[in-house]
């Protein structure tokens, strides 16, 4: 591809960037000057392990020949696990409250970690286990007290009406929305899908949910697609995260309009974030179109970085490594 060179020496710049933010601040936080942050250290881990693994070439110059990409690694790795809660959860940084969507961001790192590293870890191992028990318990239920509705729902309507969709809330004390579905279902699903049939369970649930709560006209808002009885108009970026994770239920008639709506409304005027996540979504449902990566290289910055924070920097790492024929949210 034409766009190769460019896209290779875009995320070196990039890689650059973020490395030098660490250094000068010591954590991986949203912006300089703030507590570190377990979305984007789990963000940036992922990009980190991707150039690691498939040996992507960077053009580093002689001034950076010090970068050592194992060591940032390491310093993630670590940190992700020195800030697990004791119920195996993360929260969005370190004592700032409860377990929250931030465990999904983090369990997607820890078992991408191992996925590519082979050898086995007990620590890695037992973190990995208690927040993928962790995510399991905290799953919305549609009745309380569950036990008497269940009952008069299968009375009603037999064993299928207890396969309703089940989400995940931002934190245990919400209800369900799109977006912490999105981050935590990934998890189980990448990078392999756990084939036991209890956490096949929870997926079909989660995508069932997902699909209950298209726009009617495509796509998908932040939680409800139906709030008093109004329709709720889609919004960009949840539809394009929802279309990455629903990419196993391809033929399910809401995905293609979904579709529809997402690529007639990015554009090289749209966010960073709109364009990095609508080319993951592009290349996993193969759409030939390189107006996104484009758009995409034209927006970053003279520091190397992407739009605004490094959350947006560590999504537009992700997407390039597209256009180099890797995509770290694509299930094979």
């Amino acid at each position: 591809m034409f766009l190769q060179p460019k896209i290779q020496d875009s995320l070196t710049k990039l890689i650059i960037a973020l490395s030098l933010k660490y250094k000068a601040n010591q954590v991986w936080s949203y912006s300089d000057g703030k507590q570190f942050s377990i979305e984007v250290a789990s963000l940036i881990g992922i990009l980190l392990l991707f150039v690691k693994q498939y040996k992507i070439d960077l053009n580093f110059n002689t001034l950076f020949d010090s970068l050592n990409i194992d060591e940032l690694i390491e310093v993630i790795k670590s940190e992700i696990l020195k800030n697990q809660n004791l119920d195996g959860g993360w929260t969005t940084a370190n004592k700032i409250g409860q377990s929250d969507w931030n465990t999904g961001r983090a369990l997607l790192f820890l078992r991408y970690f191992t996925y590519f590293n082979k050898s086995k870890d007990k620590q890695i191992d037992e973190s990995i286990n208690k927040a993928i028990y962790f995510l399991a318990a905290i799953r919305n239920e549609l009745f309380n007290p569950t036990v008497f509705y269940r009952l008069l729902l299968y009375v009603i309507d037999g064993e299928p009406a207890l396969r309703y969709g089940r989400g995940w809330p931002w934190d245990v004390n919400c209800y369900q929305w799109i977006e912490p579905t999105c981050y935590n279902l990934l998890a189980f699903k990448l990078p392999q899908k756990n084939t036991s049939e209890y956490f096949q369970k929870i997926i079909k649930q989660a995508n069932r949910y997902l699909l209950e709560h298209s726009c009617l006209h495509g796509g998908w808002n932040y939680g409800n697609d139906i709030i008093l009885g109004h329709e709720i108009p889609a919004i960009t970026a949840t539809t394009a995260e929802t279309l990455i994770t629903l990419q196993d239920v391809k033929t399910h008639p809401v995905i293609n309009l979904a579709l529809k709506y997402l690529l007639s409304n990015v554009n090289s005027g749209s966010t960073v974030t709109e364009l990095a996540l609508t080319q993951i979504v592009n290349d996993i449902y193969q759409v030939k179109n390189d107006i996104w990566l484009n758009s995409l290289l034209e927006k970053q910055n003279k520091d190397g970085s992407f739009g605004l924070n490094n959350y947006v920097s560590a999504l537009a790492g992700l997407s390039l490594l597209t256009g180099l024929g890797y995509n770290a949210f694509k299930m094979s």
